[in-house]
């Protein structure tokens, strides 16, 4: 049913490493294509289905009001609003309302996670409008367990992070406490920590390996260097980065204060919370040989996560 279909992405591909939505905008247009779609990133004539990602008009490529704009001229053209953001996750106090204003334009919205929609409903969200919840998912022909070598038991358990974004909510302050907690030499015996990526000005990791952001191929030839991904982020619509990191085959450990990073790790990993960040450490280091080959059968990637979206788009154009 893509085939022919004329469809307008809200934000434009960047080079290089952007963050997880960048990976979903990479993954979607080449399943877009593959189906002989065309995809535009501008409101060009006669669209038939446009999707908003982010109304932050410099954020991207066109804002809500530019959509309803667009609506009066070509009526027939279906709109889907993914909402993948919020102030709570981001400390902020204009992302949530921005979205839910934006909803007005909305045929369908689609939520990145259950907890995303959850706190939209709390917030006021027009439950009359269709929604759906698709999670992330990596491209499974870049993070793939292939060439990952699984941890043996009594040697160095390797832990590797990564982030895009360098806003605190990450979880700088916990990946601080790993760094600390590696000043004991009995610690660092056991443990070894990789943050990849940018986090914020003044922070200084000590004991910490520290690479610069990566992103497809050489992000996944790194994070198969390690055994186990560490996510310290708060309140995450869901997140890329620990799907990336368990697609490539490492276990999980993931705090424990909602989003949608929970939703997705509760059959990947170990969670933990501030204060029983080391308790979980070696909890990991006890499970890991049953936990691990658990990740043979992770549920997220791009293929299936692009086919929950086509089957959107074609229900909504049916039911125009």
């Amino acid at each position: 049913m893509l085939n022919g279909l004329r469809l307008a992405l809200g934000n434009e591909i960047k080079e290089g490493p952007w963050g997880g939505g960048n990976q979903f905008l990479s993954s979607f247009k080449t399943h877009l294509e593959s189906k002989g779609a065309k995809v535009f990133f501008r409101l060009e004539d006669d669209l038939d289905v446009i999707i908003l990602f982010n109304p932050r008009r410099e954020s991207g490529t066109f804002h809500h009001k530019d959509v309803k704009r667009y609506k009066k001229r070509f009526p027939k053209a279906r709109v889907i609003h993914r909402i993948n953001e919020t102030d709570k996750a981001k400390n902020t106090r204009f992302i949530d309302r921005l979205r839910l204003e934006a909803n007005k334009v909305a045929d369908a919205v689609i939520f990145i996670s259950e907890w995303v929609r959850d706190y939209y409903i709390s917030k006021g969200f027009d439950q009359r409008i269709p929604s759906f919840v698709i999670r992330n998912g990596p491209d499974e022909n870049i993070f793939n367990s292939r060439g990952y070598t699984p941890w043996q038991p009594n040697g160095s358990l390797r832990v590797v992070t990564h982030h895009w974004s360098d806003n605190p909510m990450k979880g700088i302050d916990i990946y601080q406490y790993f760094d600390r907690l590696l000043n004991d030499p009995w610690m660092k015996r056991l443990f070894n920590f990789t943050y990849i990526g940018r986090y914020p000005k003044g922070v200084q990791l000590q004991q910490t390996q520290c690479v610069p952001p990566l992103f497809g191929a050489d992000l996944a030839r790194e994070l198969k260097k390690h055994h186990v991904y560490l996510t310290a982020a708060r309140w995450e619509s869901c997140g890329m980065h620990q799907l990336e990191g368990a697609c490539c085959g490492l276990p999980v450990l993931y705090i424990d204060e909602g989003g949608g990073v929970v939703e997705t790790c509760r059959d990947a990993g170990i969670k933990f919370t501030v204060e029983t960040f080391p308790v979980s450490l070696f909890k990991m280091r006890e499970e890991y040989p049953s936990l691990q080959p658990k990740l043979n059968a992770f549920p997220f990637n791009a293929r299936l996560m692009c086919q929950e979206y086509e089957n959107v788009i074609e229900k909504i154009l049916m039911s125009s």
